[in-house]
């Protein structure tokens, strides 16, 4: 997605896994389910989720989030 945004002309630090991990509970590791969660709620930046390596609660904060993916194929 870090790439799809930077094709369109969208400037942004990297996206944060972690939010996948903690509020994406239907992806079990599929990428076109991260895509299309993406596409729905947008992803926050790295440092404004940080990677902690476990799945926690979900701290998404629509406010913060920098980039929504806005279609696949």
């Amino acid at each position: 997605m870090e790439a799809l945004a930077a094709i369109n002309g969208h400037v942004s630090p990297a996206f944060s896994a972690q939010q996948l991990i903690d509020c994406d509970t239907a992806n079990n590791g599929w990428a076109y389910k991260g895509f299309a969660y993406a596409s729905k709620y947008g992803l926050m930046s790295e440092s404004d989720y940080p990677f902690t390596g476990k799945q926690g609660e979900c701290l998404y904060d629509e406010t913060k989030a920098s980039f929504k993916n806005t279609g696949m194929v």
